[in-house]
C-alpha cells in the first residue's frame, strides 16, 4: 500500500501548496520567521516555526499544524494523458472522454474530481456535483485547472 500523498490550497492567499514547498502563513512571514519545506497530511500543514531572539526573550522551534483556511486535497493514484503528465488530485478540474462514449473523440466533457463517500471511490461530477463518470472509467483525462482558481471551466 502506498503512502497517501496531499496537497493543499491556501484560501487566503490564493495559492496551491505541495509537499516539500517553503510555506509559512503570511503573518509569520511579515514578521521574520524563517521558511522551511512543509509536509501535508489529512491533518494539515505542518510546519516548522523557527523564532530567533531579536523577536522573542529566547530562540525557540516548534512544529506547528494548520488547517485555518486552508482546503487538504488528496492524489488520486491517477494522472493525466497529456505531455508533461500530470497527478490528478481531489478538486482537479479535467477534461476527459466517457468510457461509453470513447469511439467519438468529439464527446470530451469537463468536470471535477470528489471523493464519493458512498462508494469509496474517485468521481467526476459537474458544477452542481452531479455524478458524471468514476475517474477510473474515464478516457484521456486531462488537467485543466483547480477548483478553486478555475471554476468557471465548469460553467
Amino acid at each position: 500500500m502506498s503512502i497517501p500523498e496531499f496537497r493543499a490550497y491556501d484560501k487566503r492567499e490564493k495559492n496551491l501548496i505541495y509537499n516539500q514547498d517553503l510555506w509559512l502563513p503570511r503573518s509569520l512571514l511579515n514578521i521574520g520567521h524563517t521558511v522551511y519545506p512543509v509536509h501535508i497530511t489529512e491533518d494539515g500543514i505542518h510546519y516548522r516555526l523557527n523564532c530567533l531572539s531579536n523577536h522573542y526573550e529566547h530562540d525557540w522551534e516548534e512544529d506547528v499544524v494548520t488547517c485555518y483556511g486552508i482546503e487538504i486535497m488528496a492524489f488520486t493514484g491517477f494522472w493525466d494523458h497529456e505531455e508533461p503528465r500530470k497527478k490528478i488530485y481531489c478538486n482537479d478540474i479535467i477534461s476527459f472522454i466517457s468510457k461509453e462514449n470513447s469511439d467519438l473523440p468529439s464527446s470530451s466533457q469537463t468536470g471535477r474530481i470528489i471523493f464519493c463517500q458512498g462508494s469509496k471511490e474517485w468521481i467526476v461530477v459537474d458544477k452542481k456535483e452531479h455524478y458524471l463518470e468514476k475517474l477510473c472509467q474515464v478516457v484521456s483525462p486531462r488537467v485543466i485547472g483547480n477548483w478553486f482558481d478555475h471554476a468557471e471551466l465548469l460553467e
